[in-house]
């Protein structure tokens, strides 16, 4: 009986890598802005190795809404929303992890409209 070489087996191991970026997991994420300002949204990816890398961009008005994504990710990535109202650009955005597949957002802050950002899950609804 003959021993596996290393060479074939390196081959099928990176047949079988090449074919994960094919089945990827998405997330799409609708953000409902329930404050009284714009919000700058952006859908980012975390790499294993090299610098975050923003999906996607957009803009939500206050009363609105918007659908971001979907995006895809390799399963070692993790995609994280990233949350700013426009007048306070230059402070560091409110940020969340997303779940595979779609989420419901809705984006708020306290009653008297200070305090942090909020989010609230309206998955199912």
């Amino acid at each position: 009986m003959t021993e596996p070489r290393p060479l074939a087996i390196a081959a099928l191991v990176l047949a079988a890598a090449s074919a994960l970026p094919a089945c990827s997991p998405s997330y799409s994420v609708e953000i409902r802005n329930n404050t009284q300002a714009p919000l700058d949204v952006q859908l980012v990816r975390d790499r294993l190795v090299d610098d975050p890398l923003v999906l996607e961009q957009g803009a939500v008005e206050p009363g609105g809404s918007a659908l971001f994504g979907p995006v895809r990710s390799p399963w070692a990535d993790r995609v994280r929303l990233e949350v700013l109202e426009r007048h306070e650009r230059g402070l560091p955005p409110t940020r969340r992890w997303l779940n595979r597949g779609q989420n419901i957002l809705e984006v708020s802050r306290s009653q008297d409209g200070w305090g942090p950002i909020r989010f609230t899950e309206l998955r199912g609804r």
